[in-house]
C-alpha cells in the first residue's frame, strides 16, 4: 500500500513538470521535452493495440505512426526499471500517411521484453537521418537522462518532433 501511494506521488510530480497533449485519436505528442520547443510534424504514434494495451513477453508489437512530412524516426523506450532502450534508428517514413513500423513486409519484427510495468516509448523525427555515432543511448537510465540524450539527438536539426506513448508488459 504504502509503495502505491509512493508510486502515485512520484508519477503525479512527474507528470505536473511537463506538458503532454492527448489527441482524440488517443496519440499523445509533446510540443518539447524540458524547455525545447519542436514542430507539429508527428501526428499519431501508438503500439499496434493503441497507447497503454497491454503485451505479455513475447508478443509481436509494432507501431503506428503518421507524420507531415517525410523524414526519419529514432524509436527509444524508458522500461520500468528505468534502463533506456533503443530500437528503432534512421527509420524512413513518408509524409502524410500511416505507416506500420516494423512493416509487415520487413524482416524484421520487435518483441516484447522484460520487465513488466509500464514502458513509455518516444518516437522523435528529424529530416534527414541522425549520426549514430555522435549519440549513443546504450548504458543510460532515467527520465532526465532520456530527455537529454534525445534533445541532444535531435537539437541541430531544422525541424524536429518528438511523440510519446505506452504500452504495458504483464
Amino acid at each position: 500500500m504504502i509503495r502505491s501511494i509512493l508510486y502515485l506521488i512520484t508519477l503525479s510530480a512527474l507528470l505536473s513538470a511537463c506538458t503532454i497533449y492527448v489527441t482524440p485519436d488517443g496519440t499523445s505528442v509533446s510540443p518539447g521535452l524540458g524547455n525545447q520547443e519542436y514542430d507539429d510534424v508527428i501526428t499519431e504514434f501508438e503500439p499496434d493495440r493503441g497507447g497503454g494495451a497491454s503485451y505479455s513477453i513475447g508478443d509481436d508489437i509494432s507501431f503506428r505512426v503518421r507524420t507531415t512530412r517525410d523524414g526519419y524516426l529514432t524509436l527509444t523506450s524508458l522500461n520500468p526499471d528505468g534502463s533506456i532502450d533503443v530500437f528503432g534508428r534512421n527509420i524512413f517514413v513518408r509524409g502524410g500517411r500511416t505507416t506500420l513500423i516494423p512493416s509487415l513486409d520487413s524482416r524484421v519484427s520487435y518483441q516484447v521484453g522484460g520487465p513488466r510495468g509500464l514502458n513509455r516509448v518516444r518516437a522523435s523525427f528529424t529530416p534527414r537521418e541522425t549520426d549514430t555515432e555522435r549519440v549513443v543511448y546504450r548504458g543510460r537510465s532515467g527520465e532526465d537522462v532520456w530527455t537529454q540524450t534525445i534533445d541532444s539527438d535531435i537539437r541541430s536539426y531544422e525541424v524536429r518532433d518528438v511523440a510519446r506513448t505506452s504500452f504495458y508488459v504483464r
